[in-house]
C-alpha cells in the first residue's frame, strides 16, 4: 500500500511541476479504453493455488481473448514542433483467460495496475485536422493484485504468485483531431513487451505481451 501511495504522490508531483513550468502548448486530458493482455510460457493449472485447482493437470489449454480496462491521464509535453513527451498513468485491469481440454474448464485470472507509460510522441506532419503520430518509449506497472477464477467458483487472491513491478517496452500509434483551437480528441494503439520475469518463484520466465487501444480528450493549456 506503501509503494501504491508513494507513485500516486509521485505522479502528481510530476504533473504539477509540468504544468507550473510548461510552455503555452502543453495538453492535459483523460483517457479510456480496453486491452488485451498475454504472458507467455503461462500455464494457469501451474500458478493457481493448490485448494482451488482442477485435478486434470495434464490437460491442454487455449488462450482465449477476453478485454480488459483502462482509465487514466494523458500529458503531451511539447520539446519541438514534431516531438513531444507522452505520459499515460493510468488504472489498468487485464484478464488472461483460458479454457483447458478436454473438460472445457474456464480459467480467468484479472490482475489490477498501475500503469506509468513514458513515450517520446514523434508527429511528423499534419492532415487538416488531423495529426498522426508514433510513439516509442518505456514504462513501469505496479501490481496492485491478482486474482484467479476457475469455472463458477468465486475468485481466489492470487497477488503473491506474481512479482509487482514489471518494466515495459513501447511501441504505439495514433491521431489527434482538433475539436476547436484549445480542445482536441486522440486514438491511440499501443504494444507492451515486458522485461521481467512476471511469474514470482518460478523457475519459467513468462513475459507480458499486451496490446492497449485508447481514446481520449485533450486540452491545451
Amino acid at each position: 500500500m506503501k509503494n501504491i501511495t508513494r507513485m500516486i504522490l509521485f505522479i502528481n508531483i510530476f504533473f504539477l511541476f509540468i504544468i507550473n513550468n510548461s510552455p503555452a502548448q502543453i495538453k492535459v486530458g483523460l483517457l479510456g479504453g480496453i486491452n488485451y493482455s498475454n504472458i507467455v510460457n503461462f500455464n494457469p493449472f501451474q500458478m493457481i493455488s493448490t485448494q482451488s485447482a482442477p485435478s486434470q493437470y495434464n490437460e491442454k489449454f487455449e488462450k482465449t481473448l477476453k478485454p480488459g480496462l483502462i482509465f487514466g491521464l494523458i500529458l503531451d509535453y511539447p520539446i519541438n514542433e514534431n516531438i513531444s513527451l507522452y505520459i499515460q498513468p493510468a488504472f489498468v485491469i487485464k484478464k488472461n483467460s483460458f479454457i483447458s481440454k478436454p473438460s472445457t474448464i474456464i480459467i480467468v485470472d484479472t490482475y489490477y495496475n498501475i500503469n506509468v507509460p513514458l513515450f517520446m510522441k514523434f508527429t511528423p506532419l499534419k492532415i487538416l485536422d488531423l495529426n498522426p503520430f508514433l510513439n516509442v518509449g518505456v514504462g513501469i506497472e505496479y501490481l496492485i493484485k491478482a486474482t484467479s477464477k476457475i469455472g463458477i467458483n468465486q475468485d481466489n487472491e492470487e497477488t503473491r504468485l506474481y512479482n509487482k513491478n514489471n518494466f515495459l517496452l513501447l511501441i504505439g500509434l495514433g491521431t489527434d483531431y482538433s475539436i476547436s483551437q484549445s480542445v482536441s480528441t486522440t486514438i491511440n494503439l499501443y504494444y507492451s513487451y515486458g522485461l521481467t520475469n512476471y511469474l514470482s518463484n518460478s523457475s519459467t520466465f513468462g513475459r507480458t505481451s499486451d496490446i492497449s487501444i485508447l481514446t481520449g480528450l485533450l486540452y491545451k493549456l
